[in-house]
């Protein structure tokens, strides 16, 4: 419905060739690549735990590369989707105000929040459009937040021979007591922080590390024997990713990008607020060596019994 009512607007055309009209200076950017790697890492929630949490629930005969394809494409068909949507209500507002759309266009959440209560306006009945956005916007929370704990979830009510019942009240708990900071006074710049330094890093350098761990630890002809029939046409190339392709291209991005962070501290924050980021994006990363320790102990510095094992 926003779509529709965006695209008869005054200005909307305008507004949507922005948004396909593409920067050929920017390629060489290797922040812009970093924050594509970022948003398509969040947008199928790769790297994350929550892909391989759901599969391990499908039959062991169900096609891995057809499902990759179809989540994969949904995620980018409607991130277009509403992309063309924000950017036509944007030309609306250049039109009508005289402003430049460059101008109008900016990162992080204040776009969405001040694209949206405009379009809501401009729709029939606009109180119940506003429920509805906003009802939505609880769903996707919950939703977002019901999938991202899974994971953890999972593994504990395996390791522990526990229910989700218990286990599940307290991480939420949890992720309410911690996200608290984000509707403080301050919110907007701890959530501007995480929103710049969690995907900038972690998920590049959790996804490089899985990588890593499938092709070198695991074995890549190790799992390419396990995967359905189906897929072991793409065999070679599955391999050639996991082995060659995303390490060398992510160690790239995450080089490129630490250089970059060097050389220009984000956003003009200072020197503290900065060292906070650094531990939001590779703190969770101290885990994976604390874990491996304490598992040694336990079995007495013997292999196996673990993931890898």
């Amino acid at each position: 419905a926003f779509f529709a009512r965006a695209v008869t607007l005054p200005g909307a055309g305008a507004g949507i060739r922005t948004l396909f009209s593409p920067d050929f200076a920017a390629i060489w950017s290797p922040s812009i690549w970093v924050a594509a790697v970022s948003q398509l890492f969040f947008g199928v929630s790769a790297g994350l735990g929550t892909l391989t949490t759901y599969a391990s629930f499908s039959p062991p005969s169900t096609p891995v590369g057809r499902s990759a394809i179809i989540v994969s494409l949904s995620n980018s068909a409607f991130s277009l989707f509403a992309g063309g949507t924000v950017f036509g209500f944007l030309g609306f507002i250049s039109h009508t105000t005289g402003e430049p759309l460059e101008s109008l266009v900016q990162s992080g959440p204040a776009l969405a929040f001040q694209v949206f209560p405009i379009a809501m306006g401009l729709m029939p009945l606009p109180q119940l459009w506003a429920a509805l956005f906003f009802l939505m916007l609880l769903n996707l929370g919950i939703s977002s937040a019901v999938s991202m704990t899974s994971p953890l979830t999972t593994a504990l009510c395996e390791r522990f021979g526990t229910t989700a019942r218990r286990v599940a009240p307290p991480l939420h708990l949890l992720g309410f007591v911690s996200g608290l900071i984000y509707v403080s006074r301050a919110g907007t710049y701890w959530l501007t922080l995480s929103d710049h330094f969690v995907p900038m890093f972690l998920t590049i350098v959790v996804g490089l590390s899985q990588c890593l761990l499938v092709s070198l630890a695991y074995g890549a002809r190790r799992l390419l024997e396990s995967l359905p029939p189906e897929d072991q046409r793409l065999a070679p190339w599955w391999a050639f990713c996991w082995q060659w392709l995303l390490p060398a291209t992510l160690s790239l991005l995450l080089l490129a990008q630490v250089i970059h962070e060097g050389s220009s501290p984000f956003g003009g924050f200072p020197g503290w607020a900065l060292a906070v980021g650094w531990v939001y994006s590779l703190g969770p990363l101290l885990l994976v060596p604390l874990f491996y320790c304490a598992h040694a102990r336990a079995h007495g510095g013997r292999r196996g019994g673990g993931v890898m094992g």
